[in-house]
This record gives structure tokens, sequence and C-alpha cells, in this order.
């Protein structure tokens, strides 16, 4: 378990004005902002961010002298110029706070803080009980991480909360898969919307495609008749027509294709937070098929109607 006071997926953020002590600002990286949490001793691991430089913060650097931090891959990449910031001071520029320093003593990966589509700013952490001076830390998040079900732990939690005090009441506690579904709401809607117009359209696609080639195969009887009279036999009107079908099948998908990836690749941006890259061969394969499933009924069904009628009566249609 931790103990952080702006937890995740939860929209509670701080921020503030920073410089790296020893680089100039000529450097470009004078007084910038960062993004920073407190957090106790045991985040990462409750987390499972894992520390790709150094070391985690411990429960010394909550009683320390020396305040000391844990910055993240993106802010060793914009603040420290390529350096090792290992032993660096982070600078606190914000006016209450009195020129603070922090010692860097760890860098952990990037993390998805409030969304999965966010961009990571850069954000360093500070011990709970021993972080920004002067700013007495209200409330927070206290995050778990158990073996067994979503249900069992939040049982425990709440008796293990009641058993240091009963008069405590734990009122949201949430999975954190939860928390990410909250923040997805909103894509989570615009999926099951393109979803639905999309199958709309496929089905519109087929509808169309059916009666116009229906249409055109049914005003073909009196030729099919006269082939016929001629001689020509019913698979041979059969075959026929279906290669006809089959090269405007294959025609509008030539076209079709490359339309589609072309469209997708415009809202490409929008894609890998669904899973999903702008060509996608299964869900045009897909498509494909039910449109050629759909052309070789249209024209099938008419076709082999057409040429069961007797050559006599086909023709008295004209």
């Amino acid at each position: 378990a931790a103990f952080t006071q702006d937890g995740l997926f939860a929209n509670s953020e701080g921020g503030l004005p920073v410089s790296i002590v020893g680089l100039s600002a000529a450097s470009g990286r004078s007084a910038q902002g960062a993004r920073f949490d407190q957090v106790t001793s045991d985040y990462f691991t409750t987390t499972g961010i894992p520390i790709v430089m150094g070391r985690a913060l411990t429960l010394q650097d909550a009683t320390g002298a020396v305040k000391n931090a844990v910055i993240n891959t993106t802010m060793r990449q914009k603040f420290f110029a390529g350096r090792n910031p290992i032993g660096m001071q982070i600078r606190d520029l914000y006016p209450d706070d009195g020129g603070v320093t922090y010692t860097v003593v760890g860098v952990s990966a990037d993390a998805k803080y409030n969304s999965l589509d966010e961009t990571t700013p850069p954000r360093f952490y500070l011990p709970f009980f021993n972080g920004i001076p002067g700013d007495p830390v209200g409330g927070g998040t206290l995050m778990v991480r158990g073996a067994g079900s979503d249900a069992a732990t939040i049982a425990a939690v709440r008796e293990a909360i009641h058993g240091v005090d009963a008069n405590v009441r734990a009122q949201a506690i949430r999975p954190i898969t939860t928390m990410i579904g909250r923040s997805l709401a909103t894509n989570d809607l615009l999926a099951r919307l393109s979803g639905f117009f999309g199958a709309l359209a496929l089905l519109l696609a087929a509808i169309g495609l059916y009666g116009v080639l229906a249409y055109a195969v049914a005003r073909r009887t009196p030729e099919i008749g006269v082939r016929m009279a001629l001689g020509a036999s019913r698979a041979n009107v059969m075959k026929m027509i279906l290669g006809e079908t089959a090269l405007l099948l294959g025609i509008g998908i030539a076209i079709g294709i490359p339309a589609s990836v072309g469209a997708a690749k415009a809202v490409a941006s929008q894609l890998p937070l669904f899973g999903l890259r702008y060509y996608d061969p299964a869900s045009l394969a897909w498509a494909c098929l039910a449109l050629a499933l759909v052309a070789l009924a249209a024209g099938g069904v008419p076709a082999r109607r057409a040429s069961q009628v007797d050559p006599l009566r086909a023709l008295r249609e004209d």
C-alpha cells in the first residue's frame, strides 16, 4: 500500500516552476514547469511504475534533512540535456517555497496519470512527509495492490481501516480499472457510435449494391430469353451474369480499399487509443467478403430466376 497526494486517474494534479541547479538559462532548462506528486515510500512498488535509474524513495527520505526526489523519464530528457541526473538538484522557484532544492535520487519510467491518451509531462515525486515546505497535505489517495478479487480487496481494506480507527469512513474505494474506465467514457461512447455507424454504412452499401445489381439483371430478362432461344444453357447464362457481377465488384473493391485507407489515415492520430491502426487488413477483408456475398446474391438470384423462365415468355416482356 502507498499514500499519494494526487492518486492515479483522479484528475488531481500539482505543478511547480523549477530549474536545474548548475544548468544555465542559455541551455533552455531554466524556469520550466513540471508536475509533481508527494508519495510514500512504497508508491512505485504499489503502482507498478518501475525505477529505471538510481533508487526509489525510502522511509529515510521522509525524515532526512536533505529533500530527495525521483523524476520521470520525460523530465530527465527535457530538463537534464542528456546528463545523468542522479545527484543533481531541482530548485523550486515558487515564491512561497523559499528556493528549496530537491536532490534527484532516481528516475522512474513514464506513466499515464489522468488519461490513456495524454502526452506524458515532466514529473517529479517527493516524499509525502518531507516534500513541499510549508505545504501541509490535507488529504490524498490510499493506493492498495491486492492479490485477490476487487471485492475481496476492498472488503479487506475497509476492515483494516476500521481496525485502526472505527470512526474513519472509507467512502470511495474503486478498482483502478474503474478509474481508467471513467477517464475513457467519452472515448468509449465515440467507439460505440463509430462501430454503429460503420455497421450502418456497411448495411446501406449492401442494400444499395443488391438493389442496383438485382435491377440491372432483371432488366436483362428479355436478353436472357434471346440467348436461351438461340441455344445458351442456363449454366452459360449464370456464368455470364456472375462474371459481369464479379468484374463490377472487383472494380469497386479496387477503388474502395485505397479510399478507405486514405480516409482512415486522416484520423490515424485517434486510432492507437482504441488499439487500432489506420490500415487494418482484417476489417477490410471482412467488409469485402460481406459485399462480395451480397453482390453474388444480387446477381445470382435474379439470374437464376431469369434462366428458368420460358424463352418465349421472356421475349414477350420486351
